[in-house]
């Protein structure tokens, strides 16, 4: 199917260009297609991100007029104007009149001077959701406090006088918005600099407040205070984000980054685009114009909302409807434009209801569903390790040890096992079996040490019950335990577990951005969809060595 489309596509640009270059030589008069006309407003905070934007589109469809305006006038006329704010216009977001996109994604930030004498165990240790709710709270606050150290140091809050910032951060920290808990600037400028004089200081604003010189370099002035979004007391390598502003918003593209911390870039018009030049110019920003975000510290869209966002916009645009607007000398640049657009928005429409079914593609990989923290299944009662093993204690003292349902997610089916022997003994953190699929291999490490009085037989003739009931006919050894007292209470239950399962998932993310697009970049598409959405089985189609990677790189490190 995705061959025929092509041929199509192809068959098309084909015809309009010969037609447009026809066109040109018989009217060499350029002339501006009759809704060719659109106005860009955007409030100052995005400015540079507008300006790229409308540069680069007007580079791709030169006969469309675009003007740009930047204004703090949060007003719509006519349907030729789009406006585009941050989720800060909660007056516009919030309107239900108002036809609204998101179009990219923005960030609030914690800010601090690269002159705090704190800066070194800031960077090690980080602030956590607890502690940001004790400093958005309490009347007083010391960085010893904070940091866990002994230091009676007061700490100064100072927050940008915005709403948006203000919500975002009280949700963050689970506490109301009003009354806020420190000292408000009206301007982002002033807010700096109240900051830069006072080094003892903590700045909350946006991130496009903080002009990328100023953090990005060893000579900056600010540094963005790194958040401890796992609640471990510490910054782990994972975590570590905030070096550059590259990492920082690849790191809120591929989820590193608090949600509750990150904001939405709106598209708003008074009503639904109709005009060819609104819907071509929303569609590019869908599309070659996500990648401008990064470069202007903002984050790119999933490709489900991209997809989404196109539907919504009934792309792909007529071709009547195009060619009867536009002549003229640039007929065939518009024309091209436009059914490039469309394939892409066919194509990436098409990906989008593959990503939702079992669908087959060309060199036999499959694209299963989206894989999510929803889609693990945790029983209560089971002890879960980080080996992704469960344990449960019987009446009888002895443990019944199994795989947890991530493993299996991530594997896809598991055709043969290698077990150990009935009466061998193990030691936690010994390798306990081996899961193999279609002869690429994982092994899996012992949640507790003792000697296997019991192993599942039926897994030797049915392996499938790893993936099917992984906490029930799926069981693995019957435990004889050595030290169970204390080996369980490194094992995880509850909130706990699914709270560690948040950053098993950024690991992943972090794995395939890092091996799976090194060794296996034909499988992109397959295993995660623009950073943000990991297929289900992500390892099945992939070959061994990237099996071998995920054992070294994410497996073994847990043990």
């Amino acid at each position: 199917m995705k061959t025929i489309s092509y041929l199509l596509i192809g068959f098309f640009l084909t015809v309009f260009t010969l037609s447009g270059i026809r066109a040109e030589g018989e009217n060499s008069v350029d002339q501006t297609p009759e809704n060719g006309s659109l106005v860009i407003k955007t409030s100052p905070e995005l400015m540079g991100l507008a300006k790229s934007w409308t540069e680069q589109f007007s580079n791709s469809f030169k006969s469309a007029d675009i003007s740009l305006v930047s204004t703090n006038e949060q007003s719509l006329v006519g349907g030729q104007e789009i406006l585009l704010v941050t989720g800060s216009s909660q007056s516009l977001v919030r309107d239900p009149g108002l036809w609204k996109m998101v179009v990219g994604r923005d960030a609030v930030v914690p800010v601090i001077s690269t002159s705090n004498p704190f800066l070194s165990r800031i960077k090690e240790v980080g602030i956590n959701s607890e502690k940001f709710h004790a400093l958005l709270s309490e009347e007083s606050m010391t960085w010893g406090t904070l940091l866990g150290i002994e230091d009676n140091t007061p700490v100064s809050l100072i927050c940008l006088d915005d709403l948006h910032v203000k919500e975002s951060f009280a949700g963050f920290a689970r506490v109301e918005p009003e009354p806020f808990n420190g000292k408000l600037i009206a301007e982002p400028s002033g807010m700096l600099a109240t900051v830069n004089s006072d080094k003892l200081s903590i700045g909350l604003c946006r991130l496009t407040d903080i002009p990328a010189e100023a953090w990005e370099t060893n000579n900056g002035s600010f540094f963005i205070l790194p958040i401890d979004k796992n609640r471990n007391g510490k910054i782990d390598e994972f975590e570590n984000i905030y070096s550059s502003l590259a990492d920082f918003t690849r790191g809120i593209w591929i989820g590193k980054y608090p949600a509750a911390l990150s904001g939405s870039i709106y598209a708003v018009m008074s009503a639904a685009p109709e005009s060819e030049v609104a819907k071509s110019f929303l569609a590019w920003i869908n599309e070659d114009g996500q990648s401008i975000l990064g470069m202007n510290g903002f984050s790119e869209l999933l490709s489900s909302e991209k997809a989404s966002n196109l539907e919504a916009m009934n792309v792909p645009i007529a071709l009547e409807e195009v060619v009867d607007s536009a002549s003229g000398k640039y007929t065939w640049l518009i024309v091209l434009g436009i059914l490039v657009l469309s394939g892409v928005a066919i194509f990436g429409y098409g990906m989008y209801k593959q990503s939702r079914n079992l669908v087959q593609v060309e060199g036999n990989p499959v694209i299963h569903a989206a894989l999510t923290e929803e889609s693990i299944l945790a029983p209560a009662g089971l002890m879960y390790d980080k080996t992704h093993t469960w344990a449960f204690m019987e009446k009888d003292g002895s443990i019944r040890v199994g795989l947890d349902d991530f493993i299996q997610h991530i594997t896809g089916q598991i055709t043969r096992v290698v077990m150990k022997n009935e009466g061998d003994t193990v030691r936690k953190g010994e390798k306990l079996l081996s899961i193999i699929r279609d002869g690429k291999q994982l092994d899996i490490y012992s949640p507790v040490s003792g000697t296997i009085k019991q192993s599942n037989q039926l897994l030797l003739s049915k392996s499938s019950l790893l993936n099917e009931a992984p906490h029930a006919e799926g069981w693995v050894y019957m435990v004889e335990p050595r030290n169970w007292f204390r080996e369980s209470q490194f094992m995880l239950m509850g909130e706990k577990y699914k709270d560690w399962l948040s950053d098993e998932f950024t690991r992943l993310k972090d794995f395939i951005a890092a091996s799976v697009y090194r060794n296996a970049g034909v499988y992109q598409h397959v295993v995660l969809q623009d950073g943000g959405e990991i297929t289900d089985q992500v390892l099945a189609n992939l070959g061994p060595e990237i099996w071998e990677d995920f054992q070294t790189n994410f497996i073994d490190v847990n043990r």
